[in-house]
């Protein structure tokens, strides 16, 4: 028995998920992204996700390395709504612009799995 329960230890012990910072981004009538620094990956980690909630207005968010949202582009993300983007590869390209004339106030934060 002790084995097994060792084994089940080293076998999950590098799935284990680390949470990182938090961050809010204004999303105005500009595209705007995460802010690299706050979700880069630290040494020793394989992957970062980002769980996002939109606090405010209605945005819309894209995240593939050829569109950036526009006010009728993208997917739209009400206040109130919350996404996580689960894969390394699209955070660098993620974007979100408002749909309005009132600003949206998108709070994500961000964790790490070893």
């Amino acid at each position: 028995m002790k084995k097994l329960i060792l084994t089940l230890v080293l076998v999950l012990l590098p799935l284990i998920v680390y949470a990182a910072d938090c961050e809010t981004i204004t999303v105005a009538d500009t595209a705007i992204g995460f802010t690299t620094a706050t979700y880069q990956l630290p040494p020793d980690y394989s992957a970062v996700e980002a769980y996002c909630c939109n606090e405010t207005a209605q945005i819309r968010v894209m995240w593939d390395d050829d569109t950036v949202p526009t006010s009728t582009v993208g997917i739209v993300v009400n206040a109130g709504d919350c996404f996580r983007l689960s894969n390394n590869y699209d955070l660098p390209f993620f974007r979100a612009i408002r749909t309005g004339g009132t600003s949206g106030s998108l709070t994500c934060c961000y964790s790490f799995l070893r």
